[in-house]
């Protein structure tokens, strides 16, 4: 195990801690038998006070006659039963004494206490509030945090809920019926629970209870059924209970003996500590799937005509009302949330011993954070004593509710609940009138979509032969173009033959059609399917007679026809193209440069009158300089000594109409985005310089879109109208990175990717919906560190001409190779 590793499992115990199971109290302020017994209440029974005012605990021990002369007790002072304050000894007079205490800011101060007395210790706590209407979380939600939670919605819609209902005896009063429940769950796993449903038709009111810590059991509901409530008590494990066994009056649903020691061996094995199971990764925490179980049982409950959809009540504690609060803020189909002594709060902070990648996993997982966007009603309990979950910490999620709310004060109990909390839960739920939107990512409809397929092997490397969102098909989609090569681990030189060719789109069958030595790992040798012959010609660079030019191919005759020009993008009608110049690219961004010296570079002359962006007439080769450096030179930033300005990354809207391209200086790769007409008119800036720009894509003739930091602030997907200020970041916020955006053949999906996390080294692939902006995960793949810098492996999606399917690279195998996913 690494030391890093250790750190990791070190933290296991500060977060197990804040979610255990919920049980009965675990400590009290009182004794209640008949022998020894020793309690502590606040003076004049009150627990809440200002900061600055003194909390005044008075002691009390009852003691059988011959121990009446007993004087001492042990005492801490703390902060929930944290950090420690104070401690000592406290002489009593006659049994009876007092402890004082404060606190300067808003808290819970908490005095615990000890006593011996023969063979018996005994224990008694004291929790007072301070301010704890001030009382807030720490630190902040991700800014990504709904597209997180979106991604996990939408990883459902791809899977049938599948629901397979068996019907058993009933255990409560006021149960009609009673269902065995499983759902079908992500990953090939399940969710399994008991519906108990009220007498008569309803629909009815409906709590979804998610249990506490622990494995294989879920809660009872005596008197909701009764009350005309029906309860879907689900498990968060994908574990069947064949059958089960009553445990109390209103307690718990557990397996049957037979089945208690596999379950006890999973609590003991694979699933000890399984709250910090995945906490490296948000992706992988263990508890992603539990959430993604209870959006899964909303999924059934709306398609049942018995429920009350405008009537869903989330329930739960501790672990369960920890995740209560959760799914009420990421799914708005809750209609209310019951959470008694919840989890889940503050644990995102560094007061817990959590190294940094726990934390940033945390984030999405925490209760208190995600209070702020729950606007339904809320019903919350604390315990003064709990030192489970600090009673603190469910006042900072109590805090940072929005809508409306009501706390219970359970001023004497630790990790549990007054005999009458159930009682008032169900009145409570009965006189709510919630009526909730029920927008939700779930509801969106995305496409049947494949798993990936690889259309190359090795061992030779291979990748699409253009840049990510050029089409690398024929029109017909027989045959799609891409490059094989032995370079792995380096940027290519001129020296360094790649080989193109097509990939039988039916046998995967490649097969070689001509060799170039323009070529690099980000873009290939910019290959184009032209429209003119858009099933048998294209265009594609190459160094040749040391000069750089590009090459129209006829695929099938081998007839070529040389262009003394290299292109970086080819007009929709296939007779025009854009040239740049990658000599010159080759020194300020290497890896999308060429080898060679196949063009003047120019490198001398920050702002060079004679080169910039050439629009080339392919049916002639003719050339002319449509905008030059110079030209942009007073509206980009300054360049500084003898460092220099370029241009990069050029692209047709879908008319043919207009340019885009990128100006950018060195050494901080400044950076303006900039439209011109085909014709050379109408010059226009997109945004301002501090938001840079990296990715684009044409939507259609007017409209782009650009990866740039929207406001100057945070990276995100932004679409405007060229010429316009209507700037609209993509996903609603849920795309706040940079990826290579790219939009299917009839404008309605874009798919993008993100550069590879820096701890896991995942790369992922999203779709959203452009009518309403929803997103969908399409996959995760790894990229092997060895491929970095300018021979790394960015997975660069690209649209088939039907929209049917698209394809990418990727090194999730450890070898560079092209795969394709289809709609199906």
């Amino acid at each position: 195990m690494t030391a890093e590793n250790s750190l990791v499992k070190k933290s296991i115990f500060y977060l197990t801690v804040s979610i255990l199971t919920i049980t009965s109290c675990i400590v009290t302020s009182a004794q209640t038998t008949k022998g020894p017994s020793l309690e502590i209440v606040p003076q004049n029974g009150n627990y809440l006070f200002r900061t600055g005012e003194t909390a005044i605990m008075d002691i009390t021990v009852v003691t059988p006659e011959e121990l009446k002369n007993l004087s001492v007790v042990t005492y801490r002072l703390s902060l929930d039963g944290g950090h420690t304050l104070e401690e000592g000894t406290l002489h009593l007079d006659k049994g009876k004494g007092s402890i004082s205490g404060t606190l300067e800011h808003p808290g819970f101060l908490r005095c615990d206490i000890t006593v011996k007395i023969s063979d018996d210790t005994l224990h008694a706590a004291c929790g007072c509030g301070f301010n704890v209407e001030e009382i807030q979380p720490e630190g902040k939600l991700p800014e990504n945090f709904d597209r997180f939670w979106s991604e996990a919605r939408a990883e459902l819609q791809r899977i049938p809920i599948d629901p397979q209902i068996e019907e058993v005896d009933v255990v409560d009063p006021g149960d009609a019926h009673r269902f065995k429940v499983g759902l079908a769950n992500i990953n090939g796993s399940r969710v399994y629970g008991w519906l108990h449903l009220p007498e008569g038709d309803g629909p009815f009111p409906t709590v979804l209870s998610i249990p506490g810590s622990g494995v294989g059991r879920t809660g009872r509901f005596a008197g909701f059924t009764e009350a005309g409530i029906a309860v879907l008590a689900i498990e968060v494990h994908g574990l069947e209970p064949q059958e089960h066994e009553i445990i109390g009056a209103v307690q718990w649903i557990r397996p049957a003996d037979d089945e208690i020691n596999n379950f006890v061996k999973l609590q003991e094995g694979e699933l000890a500590d399984y709250h910090s199971i995945g906490i490296e990764d948000p992706y992988r925490y263990y508890h992603r799937r539990s959430l993604q179980s209870a959006m899964r049982a909303l999924d059934y409950l709306y398609k049942r005509p018995d429920v009350d959809t405008s009537k869903i009540i989330v329930f739960g504690g501790s672990q369960g009302g920890g995740l209560s609060l959760l799914l009420g803020a990421i799914d708005k189909r809750v209609n209310a949330v019951v959470a008694t002594v919840p989890g889940f709060c503050n644990n995102a902070t560094g007061k817990y011993g959590h190294l940094p990648q726990a934390i940033r996993t945390l984030s999405y997982y925490d209760a208190a954070l995600a209070a702020e966007l729950i606007h339904v009603p809320t019903l919350i309990g604390v315990g003064f004593i709990d030192k489970t979950c600090y009673p603190t910490n469910v006042y900072s999620a109590y805090n940072n509710l929005k809508g409306p709310k009501k706390i219970e004060n359970f001023y004497t109990f630790g990790h549990g609940a007054p005999s009458d909390w159930r009682q008032k839960t169900i009145e409570w739920i009965l006189q709510n009138d919630s009526q909730n939107s029920k927008e939700s990512g779930i509801c969106i409809r995305f496409p049947e979509i494949s798993k990936p397929v690889p259309i190359t092997t090795g061992p030779e490397e291979h990748l699409f032969a253009s840049y990510y969102g050029i089409n690398s098909w024929s029109a017909n989609q027989k045959y799609a173009t891409v490059l094989e090569t032995n370079v792995k681990f380096r940027i290519p030189t001129e020296n360094d033959t790649a080989t193109l060719g097509l990939v039988d789109m039916e046998t995967h069958e490649f097969i070689p059609i001509a060799t170039t030595r323009a070529w690099n790992f980000q873009q290939g040798c910019m290959a184009h399917w032209l429209a003119t012959s858009p099933d048998s010609l294209i265009i594609y660079n190459d160094y040749i007679d040391g000069k750089f030019v590009s090459v129209i191919l006829n695929v099938f005759t081998r007839a070529e026809r040389i262009i003394p020009y290299p292109v970086s993008a080819v007009s929709p009608n296939g007779k025009e193209a854009i040239c740049i110049n990658f000599a010159r690219l080759r020194i300020t961004r290497p890896d999308y440069g060429y080898g060679g010296d196949g063009q003047d570079s120019k490198k001398e002359t920050p702002f060079p009158a004679d080169d910039g962006l050439f629009l080339v007439n392919l049916e002639t080769g003719n050339a002319k300089l449509l905008v030059s450096i110079a030209q942009i030179k007073h509206q980009v930033p300054p360049t500084v000594g003898d460092l220099i300005e370029y241009f990069n990354h050029t692209l047709f809207s879908r008319d043919g109409s207009k340019i885009f391209w990128l100006a950018r200086g060195q050494k901080n790769r400044n950076t303006t985005a900039f439209t011109i007409n085909r014709d050379g008119t109408n010059l226009l800036r997109c945004f301002p310089d501090e938001w840079g720009g990296s990715h684009f894509d044409w939507l259609d003739e007017n409209n782009l879109m650009i990866t740039a930091k929207y406001d100057g602030n945070a990276m995100g997907h932004i679409l405007f109208t060229v010429g316009n200020d209507n700037y609209e970041r993509l996903g609603k916020g849920l795309l706040d990175y940079d990826g290579h955006g790219t939009f299917s053949p009839d404008g309605n999906w874009m798919i993008t990717d993100t550069y590879p996390d820096r701890i896991s080294h995942e790369q992922k692939l999203y779709l959203m919906d452009m009518e309403n902006q929803a997103v969908l995960a399409l996959g995760r793949f790894v990229e092997p560190p060895e491929f970095t810098s300018g021979w790394r492996c960015d997975l660069h999606p690209r649209w088939s001409p039907d929209g049917d399917m698209f394809g990418f690279n990727s090194t999730f195998t450890e070898s560079r190779q092209v795969y394709v996913i289809k709609f199906e």
